[in-house]
């Protein structure tokens, strides 16, 4: 999952400096927004997958919260992709 939130950030970081020049287009700057609210919230689920990891004891408890967590992060870090995508002018393709 690590790796994942590098690749992720870099997609985010790659994004805003294509787009650095459209600073004054608000649809960029709420895109950026909404990109950067996923990727912190991919970041606080892996933070929470971690932390139940290391301090809670092994049970069906731990494994759900862990199993949450490692979901939403996912979730999160898709939709960040796609966001960064968005900002871009590319259209991600979608599995539904």
């Amino acid at each position: 999952m690590l790796c994942i939130d590098l690749g992720v950030g870099q997609a985010r970081d790659l994004a805003v400096g294509e787009v650095t020049k459209k600073r004054e287009d608000p649809d960029v700057v709420s895109l950026v927004g909404e990109m950067d609210t996923e990727l912190a919230a991919a970041r606080l689920a892996l933070r929470a997958m971690i932390e139940a990891a290391a301090s809670a004891l092994p049970g069906p408890g731990t494994t759900n919260d862990g199993l949450i967590a490692r979901t939403l992060a996912g979730r999160a870090a898709v939709r960040t992709v796609e966001k960064a995508m968005e900002v871009v002018g590319a259209r991600p393709a979608r599995r539904d």
